[in-house]
């Protein structure tokens, strides 16, 4: 395959990177997580707050010299800090702007700490950086090593790697390495990798080229926005109209509107805050007229689909939408019947038509079910009906089809918890002082919440759970929170509590994401809900907004 050939010569490009054919250039060994104590822990939170910091440009130099002073005095006295004391370094120089400083330290820091936690991250900065001071080769090429070094992050870092020659007028390595994403294992960034190629399509005049890629595009990304501040949405704005004005064919002139009728719709103006709501029903009136003009001709199928979509998002209508793709599927041909199958899975997601769903999925062809949107969506609604075998069959697919796929993984690890012991947790309940841990809790249905008083959803779920909780707590409920607030802020915390009505117990630890019990967990988003069932075994998880209540009814046997 053209992408494993890429992956092949990327491999080859960097063992006989330098000079000549000199040796291979030997991966620093991979250090050991630190293990850091909560005191340390909290010097290195003095840091990052400091960096996190934001700074008017006249004040930069003070701050970094503070900052600099600070992070020199947490690692002489816990040595164990140095890996993130220079991360917040780097990211405070990255933050502030200071792109020529940040691509020093980052380089710096990959040197050192190049196969730790952090080195991703910091690699993928470096190379923004680097884009950011105008130098796309060096960002392409810098994209380039991290899907060598980081396989895991090669989708995201061969689409930078593409784009960035793109930037840079290179248009032929543009091609090789975008083209390569859109093949099956492409993934996620399949879609964005047809939009840049329909961009250079259309700046190569190739017009008919150009509606053919962005179609592609379409058909994989119905939902995304198009942002005024992408510097290639303007561009794209201007070839979608070009190309609607050169449309000679009936197919032409469809795609085209549908095309643009979905821009419009999609559209978000950064600096106004406005959205191109009129312009996207011109074009959608424009576009349903010739889509009735051409009858139920097969070419019109595709078109059909989009316009179905467009019920779907731009009106919210999926009754509607779901009326009008059963109505066109009957006529559609290979791509386009799976495009109106994948839609019908979204229209049954949403509207709660789980059974139904599953069964379509179950029923399908492979060409239509082996498909990790698809698979994701199934595996959602069977963890909607508590069939968590069920989901871990459905992702099992998914990962295969699209391994790195950190949404799926996600998915997985909670579908993994369900049916084990729930691990313990311990600590002092912030609002009493007193000592608690979940395993004393035995004989009541507990609600485990990682939360954090910052994060908007989890703020969002507090008033249903309150009131959950008033309802159910004599009844054998119990709700044990765990803040993911960093240090010093306790007071604030239980304040928080206080004015919000959180009168379960909280335990602090003023760790932030290292709270102790996330390992065990395994979450990397919050809000994070596990019910845990009177012995003390996981049962479900993320049971938000109207499916809680039902969820702790159903665990107390009511």
């Amino acid at each position: 395959m053209k992408r494993t050939a890429i992956m092949l010569a990327l491999a080859v490009l960097f063992a006989f990177a330098g000079a000549g054919c000199a040796k291979k250039k030997e991966r620093p060994k991979k250090p050991a997580e630190p293990k850091l104590s909560a005191e340390a822990q909290a010097a290195l939170n003095e840091v990052r707050d400091l960096a996190s910091r934001r700074v008017r440009p006249e004040e930069w130099e003070e701050h970094f010299e503070e900052l600099s002073a600070k992070a020199e005095e947490c690692v002489a006295k816990y040595p164990a800090t140095d890996r993130d004391a220079q991360y917040y370094l780097f990211y405070a120089c990255y933050n502030a702007g200071k792109y020529e400083e940040a691509i020093e330290r980052g380089t710096k820091f990959l040197e050192r700490y190049g196969d730790g936690k952090l080195a991703p991250a910091v690699a993928f900065r470096r190379a923004y950086a680097m884009y950011r001071l105008h130098d796309y080769l060096g960002a392409a090429e810098a994209y380039r090593e991290i899907a060598e070094r980081y396989p895991e992050h090669s989708d995201l870092a061969l689409f930078n790697c593409g784009v960035n020659y793109y930037y840079a007028g290179e248009f032929g390595g543009a091609k090789e390495i975008l083209a390569s994403l859109t093949e099956e294992d492409g993934g996620r960034y399949a879609a964005m990798a047809w939009q840049v190629l329909g961009l250079i399509a259309w700046k190569e005049g190739e017009t008919a080229n150009a509606l053919d890629c962005f179609w592609e595009y379409f058909r994989r990304d119905a939902t995304s926005f198009f942002q005024s501040s992408n510097r290639r949405v303007p561009e794209m704005e201007k070839a979608l109209n070009e190309i609607r004005e050169k449309a000679a064919s009936p197919d032409e002139i469809l795609r085209s509107e549908a095309m643009l009728a979905q821009f419009y719709m999609r559209y978000y103006d950064v600096k106004t805050r406005r959205r191109a709501i009129d312009k996207g029903k011109k074009w959608m009136e424009a576009f349903k007229t010739h889509l009735d003009r051409f009858g139920n001709a097969p070419f019109a199928a595709g078109p059909a689909c989009s316009y179905a979509y467009l019920l779907l998002f731009a009106e919210r209508s999926p009754e509607k939408a779901l009326k009008f793709a059963e109505k066109w599927e009957k006529v559609a041909q290979t791509d386009a019947k799976k495009d109106f199958f994948k839609l019908k899975v979204l229209i049954y997601s949403w509207t709660g038509r789980n059974e139904e769903l599953l069964e379509m999925v179950d029923n399908a062809p492979p060409e239509y079910a082996e498909d990790p949107d698809v698979l994701r969506s199934a595996a959602s609604c069977a963890m909607d009906m508590d069939d968590y075998e069920r989901a871990k069959g459905y992702l099992e697919r998914a990962l295969k089809l699209n391994p790195n796929d950190s949404n799926l993984k996600r998915l997985m690890r909670s579908c993994e918890l369900v049916g084990k012991p729930a691990p313990e947790i311990s600590g002092t309940d912030l609002l009493t002082g007193k000592p608690i841990k979940l395993s004393d809790l035995k004989g009541k249905v507990v609600l485990i919440d990682f939360w954090a008083s910052w994060c908007g959803p989890c703020r969002g779920e507090i008033p249903n759970m309150a009131r959950v909780y008033k309802a159910y707590k004599d009844k054998g409920l119990e709700i044990l929170g765990v803040s993911l607030d960093n240090a010093n802020m306790a007071e604030k915390v239980k304040k928080f509590c206080a004015d919000n009505g959180m009168t379960w117990p909280q335990i602090y630890e003023g760790l932030g994401w290292n709270v102790t019990p996330r390992k065990a967990y395994g979450f990397d988003a919050i809000p994070f809900m596990v019910l845990v069932d009177k012995e003390g075994v996981i049962r479900m998880v993320n049971k938000r907004g109207g499916k809680l209540e039902p969820a702790v009814k159903k665990l107390l046997g009511l």
